[in-house]
C-alpha cells in the first residue's frame, strides 16, 4: 500500500521525482542508507536493463505475431 500511494502521489503531482525523493529523505538516515547501497548495488541499471530486455521481447514477439 506504500508502493501503490507513493505511486498514486508521484502521478499527480508536478514535481520531479527526485524533488520528492529528497523532501523525505533525511541526510545520513535510513533511507538515505539504503538508497546508497541500492545505488551502489547497481539496481537502477539492473532495473533498466530489464525494462529494456522486456521492450525489445515484446518487439520480437509482436513482430512473430504478424508473420506467423
Amino acid at each position: 500500500q506504500t508502493v501503490r500511494g507513493s505511486v498514486e502521489y508521484a502521478m499527480h503531482s508536478q514535481q520531479h521525482m527526485a524533488e520528492m525523493r529528497n523532501q523525505v529523505t533525511s541526510p545520513g538516515g535510513t533511507s538515505a542508507e539504503a538508497i546508497y547501497h541500492l545505488e551502489k548495488g547497481g539496481l537502477r541499471t539492473v532495473i533498466a536493463d530489464g525494462v529494456w530486455a522486456a521492450y525489445r521481447r515484446s518487439q520480437s514477439l509482436g513482430g512473430e505475431s504478424k508473420s506467423g
